[in-house]
This record gives C-alpha cells, sequence and structure tokens, in this order.
C-alpha cells in the first residue's frame, strides 16, 4: 500500500503533463473495478479467510450494495480473487473516475471494513491509501487524532 501511495505522490512530480482528467462518469464504466477493489477489502481484515468465507461474502456484498445502481447491475455471489498488480490496475482506473463516483466507493469500502465494528490495521491502511489514491477525505474513524481527542475529551474524570 505505501507503493501505491508513493506512486500516486510522486507522479506528479515524474510525470509533470499527465494531469489526472475525468474519463468515467457511470458507474458501469469502472464496476469491474469497484467490485475487485471491494473484494480485496474484504478479504483484507479476516485473519482465517477459509473459516470465515460467510463473513468475507456479507461484508462484500454488502459493500456492493452501497455503490450507486448496485440493484441494476451484476454482482457477484463470492468476493474476487486477485493480485497486486490486478488490484493497482483497478485504482488506476479509478482514479480516473468522477469525484462524486470515487468518493461513492470509499464510502462502499469504509461500510466494507465497518460491517463487523471491528478495523484491523491491515483494513486501516489499505482503507486510506484508497482515499488517497482516489483523492478523497479519509473517512473520520480512520484519523487518530480525532479519536485521541474524543477519548480525552469524554474520559470520565476521577477522584
Amino acid at each position: 500500500m505505501l507503493q501505491l501511495i508513493l506512486w500516486h505522490r510522486l507522479q506528479p512530480s515524474i510525470n509533470p503533463p499527465s494531469a489526472t482528467t475525468v474519463e468515467f462518469t457511470s458507474i458501469e464504466q469502472i464496476w469491474p473495478d469497484s467490485l475487485l477493489v471491494l473484494s480485496v477489502i474484504a478479504r483484507i481484515g479476516q485473519s482465517q479467510p477459509d473459516v470465515f468465507t460467510e463473513n468475507i461474502t456479507y461484508a462484500f456484498r454488502s459493500g456492493v450494495f452501497r455503490l450507486p445502481k448496485a440493484g441494476e447491475l451484476e454482482k457477484p455471489d463470492t468476493p474476487l480473487t486477485c493480485n497486486f498488480t490486478e488490484l493497482n490496475k483497478s485504482i488506476e482506473r479509478l482514479r480516473l473516475a468522477s469525484p462524486k463516483l470515487k468518493q461513492a466507493i470509499v464510502d462502499a469500502c469504509a461500510h466494507t471494513v465497518l460491517l463487523d465494528n471491528k478495523v484491523t490495521d491491515s483494513e486501516a491502511d489499505l482503507l486510506r491509501a484508497i482515499a488517497m489514491t482516489l483523492d478523497c477525505p479519509i473517512p473520520p474513524f480512520l484519523n487518530p487524532q480525532r479519536s485521541v481527542s474524543k477519548q480525552k475529551q469524554f474520559s470520565p474524570k476521577r477522584s
């Protein structure tokens, strides 16, 4: 994930004329890429993927239904499998989507991560990388400073 973030941040310096333009304005154009990213984020939080196949599938499908037009488009019954190269290609394509679509994808990813009310370090890192790469705000539950300040603010005083 660090490679993905670094590449995204350094690319304008390496290739200055390559400004990111919007090429995709409908979810249909990036549907397979969206499904792939949601598949990875659904799988990454499970320590024993074989044991928790139902949980992974449920998280994946819940995230998919957060995407626009999810009720109209074909959806796989189980999460897709891929490698880092395929994930990277999908994220690069998603970078070319409209800001509204990018935000919908980050929202679906956040929903997938939060479904079990636990956020593993791997899930948090991947979600941060996706949000940063798509130039979207990082979901507030991933902001450690906010969490620390809330804990200090709401912690009961002891006598």
